[in-house]
Formats: structure tokens, sequence, C-alpha cells
């Protein structure tokens, strides 16, 4: 009992700070611009620059937060060019399926159309590196590394995954992306229970977001 007690507690720790990270770097944002229509101004042109600052901002936290634990688990497997190339692989076969439940869920929810704003903007390098690098990195050291380990340990294999694909997409901002993304933290989940490494879900989570960030920036939509 007092595992799982400090297993949930970890896991929300870890959620609470993820969202806050991002809040405080709002709050410094408005702040620092001094009115309202200044904040939005500020929001809507460097949105991926705060993003950035919202990132660096919550990995600096979970590293104080972990500060007693390896930052990466020694990995099951040796790393090589064939294994990274079956990650890559997986990751387009995981983003088909990503496609496909999107596709099929589209007419159900008419404001898709404001998740390619994600991927399409003038700051191509600048998303790159948010989209493509930096949330891949810090959500699977998140919730499929650190919250995925400390669920496990409390409540079983099953149980860390399910619920930590379900906070996954809770955090995501519109209804179909919600959706999406707890059925791709399960897919995820599972793949990081069975690869038993950091680099397997890293992969195909930049591989998804990379696909998207190229259609957004030089084919101008989400497929």
């Amino acid at each position: 009992m007092k595992s799982q007690v400090s297993a949930l507690f970890k896991a929300i720790l870890l959620v609470g700070w993820f969202m806050l990270a991002s809040t405080m770097v709002s709050i410094g944002v408005e702040l620092f611009t001094g009115n309202p229509a200044n904040y939005q101004m500020v929001i809507t042109e460097h949105r991926y620059a705060i993003s950035l600052a919202s990132q660096i901002l919550c990995f600096i936290g979970l590293v104080i937060f972990t500060a007693n634990q390896p930052l990466i688990k020694q990995e099951k497997q040796e790393i090589h060019i064939k294994l990274i190339l079956r990650y890559v692989i997986m990751g387009l076969g995981a983003w088909l399926m990503c496609i496909i439940v999107t596709q099929v869920l589209i007419p159900f929810f008419p404001e898709y159309e404001a998740i390619s704003e994600l991927f399409s903007n003038n700051e191509i390098i600048l998303r790159f590196i948010v989209l493509v690098i930096m949330a891949p990195f810090l959500e699977e050291y998140l919730f499929r590394g650190k919250m995925q380990a400390y669920l496990k340990e409390g409540f079983g294999a099953t149980f860390a995954i399910v619920i930590q694909a379900i906070l996954f997409g809770s955090l995501h901002q519109l209804g179909l992306q919600k959706i999406y993304s707890t059925f791709m933290g399960l897919v995820f989940g599972i793949v990081r229970e069975r690869e038993g490494n950091f680099l397997s879900t890293f992969i195909m989570h930049m591989v998804i977001n990379f696909i998207g960030w190229y259609v957004g920036s030089f084919v101008g939509r989400i497929l």
C-alpha cells in the first residue's frame, strides 16, 4: 500500500511540475509584456520560443526532482544501427496508425484545423528544436521513463502503461489531440515496456513529430 501511495504521489508530482513549468513561463511573459494585448501578440508571434523556455524549465526541474537517480537507466539492449533503423520503421508504423485514427475521428472534431497551426509557422528551425527534439525527449523521459517506472513499481506494468497514456493524452489541448495522443501513449508505453530502453520511444516519437514538422513546413498541411 505504501509503495502504491508513493507511486501515485510521484506521478502526480511529475504531471503537476509539467503543467507548472508552462504556467510559470506564461506568467513571466505576461508580467514582462505588461498588458493583455501585448501578451497575446507575444504568445502568437513567439510561441515556440516560449515553448522552448517551458521545456527547458521543466527538464531542469525533473533533473532536480530525480537527482538521486540516473538520468536514463541502463538499457536492456546494446544500441546499434540496425536497432535504430528498427525504431525508425516502428515510428513510421505508429505514424500510420495515428493517421488512421485521426482520419476516422476528424468528422467529430471540426476544430482539428487548429492543430495545423502547431506545425506551420515561419520559425522553422525553432519549431524543429521544440517539436522534433525537445518534445519527444522531455515527454518520453517524463511519461514513459520516470512516470511509467514509478507506477510500475506500485501497480504493475499494465496499470502503469494505461495511466501514463491517459495523463499524456489529457495534457494535450484539443479533443482530437487528447484521443490520438492517449492512443499513442499506449503504443509508446507498450514499446517501452517490451524494449526496455529510452531510445525506442524517443526515436518513434521523433519520427512522428518530424513528419508533422516537415509537412507543416514544406507541404503546408498535415496529411
